[in-house]
């Protein structure tokens, strides 16, 4: 039976939920790897009728999300023609996300990618500091209105640039020969309760699939030249000189004499393994969910939680095995068949 196209009654499809539903894209998300948490079959279900439309609490959560973001980066539109200029485009904005970290202690919205169990997964991490999360207590201060309120652009949509971080409250930078990075995530809420339970399991897995994912990038465990054959990347062929010259003339670090010397995604790749090793020393093993409100962007709760990758490892086999097709979608137990009335929490990445 074909994988794709061929448009098959839902009834008696018999194609895996990866060859129904995630083969074109040729990845699955960490949002994949977790949204089934809630509930397997109403996930199953909301994959074969489409994507929801975002309800007015996703739209008030996306705009928290984009005014912290706003604080480290400031976002810059760049045209790309070709495949190869895309994934250029995202190799530069992780050395960019790297440089506000080493610069600045923090940086937010980093991509992080990587096969697991055979599949490419690729995930976007909220924030990374240099600042243990059991030490560190943000100031519960209303964030300013971003500049595109509107806007929800993905981090490959543009260039991020670092801002400054020097008089603001941002955690501050570690030493030289520390360099631990955390990892952390913001949920917004639009009550003052904090979620239990499998909204709260779902996003501990989250965070411990992204510091996975940044550990294998850190110890270059991802192999490159399976990413290019994986997408039909060309990892030797030139980067269009439209996008170095919009990336060239953006404040940055790496100069156009870098980006002429290392023009491919091989020579991209280099980069952003030197700017690995220069930024990161080792990666904490200590994760942390921050509950802000939707309303003021103050910080409510912060939980802070250990890696564990038997419990992530666990889970991966579990909800492979269900996107492989080779076990139905589960569904809740009768206690917690309120669920169904209920559209699956968003995750936001």
């Amino acid at each position: 039976m074909p994988l794709t196209d061929a448009r098959i009654p839902l009834e008696s499809d018999i194609r895996s939920p990866f060859a129904r539903f995630r083969y074109r894209r040729k990845t699955l998300s960490v949002t994949d790897l977790v949204s089934g948490v809630w509930c397997e079959q109403q996930f199953e279900y909301s994959l074969e009728r489409g994507s929801k439309r975002s309800t007015p609490a996703m739209k008030k959560g996306r705009k928290v999300h984009k005014v912290l973001e706003e604080q480290i980066h400031s976002t810059v539109q760049v045209k790309i023609t070709t495949k190869e200029d895309g994934w250029g485009l995202k190799l530069f904005n992780v050395c960019q996300g790297l440089l506000s970290l080493r610069h600045g202690g923090l940086t937010r919205e980093l991509s992080v990618f990587g096969f697991l169990n055979g599949y490419f997964i690729q995930g976007i991490i909220d924030e990374i500091s240099y600042t243990h999360p059991r030490t560190y207590v943000a100031p519960k201060a209303p964030p300013t209105v971003a500049s595109n309120e509107s806007s929800d652009l993905d981090s490959d949509g543009g260039v991020l640039l670092p801002i400054d971080l020097t008089n603001t409250s941002s955690p501050p930078s570690t030493s030289e020969h520390e360099l631990i990075a955390y990892v952390s995530d913001t949920k917004t809420r639009s009550t003052q309760t904090i979620p239990g339970g499998s909204q709260l399991r779902a996003t501990v897995l989250q965070l411990m699939f992204y510091r996975y994912l940044l550990s294998g990038l850190h110890a270059g465990d991802v192999d490159f030249t399976k990413v290019l054959e994986h997408f039909g990347l060309d990892g030797s062929k030139n980067l269009s000189d439209n996008l170095l010259a919009q990336i060239a003339s953006l404040d940055s670090e790496i100069s156009l004499e870098e980006l002429l010397e290392n023009n491919s995604l091989w020579g991209l790749w280099g980069i952003l393994q030197r700017k690995l090793r220069e930024s990161i020393n080792t990666i904490g093993n200590t994760l942390a969910i921050s509950y802000r409100s939707q309303k003021y962007g103050d910080i409510m709760e912060t939980k802070t939680f250990d890696y564990d990758e038997a419990l992530l490892t666990e889970h991966l086999n579990h909800t492979i095995d269900w996107w492989q097709g080779k076990r139905p979608a589960v569904g809740v137990e009768i206690e917690e068949a309120w669920k169904c009335k209920l559209p699956i929490p968003p995750l936001f990445r």
